[in-house]
């Protein structure tokens, strides 16, 4: 739950006043409030608000029912776009060496892959485009294939992170797997190997 500053509890209570004897239902991160109560002519009424507004946009409804079907409906609704926000705000998971492969093509499936070699502030990364080592190779035109950290193919290239994953022109960057039973019995990690196919 979402602590009230001193500015929020003011404002809060200004909106109590606004609304004198209706219930209050608040979310609990305070990004809406919705106020239920009578009009003066005893028909139902809700008053919406959305974060820190001072000015609530105040519906009238013929009964309880339809009223409490449309608070239900828009309290979904507002849960959604804070879904959608708190996803987009998802927090940097990616740590320095960590290495991400994305993948992009239409009639052939070809990899890329990236080093983080550098955390800046609180959500950028700075990574290098590295080589890739051929598992498996069918005269160049499929196989399978691994990243290889120590071939750097780039200069630095700075990112957004979102969670363990970098967005490109053509793709999405995601965290590479490793098997993690080698890497605890030995240190060295040892990558999954992706298919590619190219037949251009």
């Amino acid at each position: 739950m979402t602590t009230k500053t001193k500015a929020f509890l003011k404002l809060d209570q200004k909106r109590d006043d606004m609304n004198p004897n209706a219930s209050k239902i608040q979310a609990k991160n305070l990004s809406w409030t919705v106020y239920l109560s009578k009009s003066l002519s005893g028909k139902p009424c809700a008053v919406f608000y959305i974060g820190r507004s001072q000015k609530g946009a105040r519906r009238f409804f013929n009964n309880n029912e339809y009223r409490d079907h449309y608070v239900k409906s828009w309290i979904e609704s507002q849960q959604r776009i804070n879904a959608m926000r708190d996803e987009r705000k998802k927090a940097r998971n990616l740590s320095l060496g960590d290495v991400l492969s994305g993948c992009y093509g239409y009639e052939q499936t070809n990899w890329e892959f990236y080093k983080v070699t550098k955390l800046i502030g609180k959500t950028m990364v700075e990574v290098v485009e590295i080589g890739k080592t051929h598992i498996e190779d069918d005269i160049g035109m499929q196989g399978k294939c691994a990243p290889n950290p120590n071939d750097i193919k780039s200069e630095p290239i700075r990112k957004k992170a979102d969670g363990t994953s970098v967005a490109f022109e053509y793709f999405t960057a995601t965290l590479h797997s490793y098997d993690e039973e080698t890497f605890q019995k030995t240190g060295v990690k040892i990558y999954d190997p992706k298919n590619y196919s190219s037949y251009h």
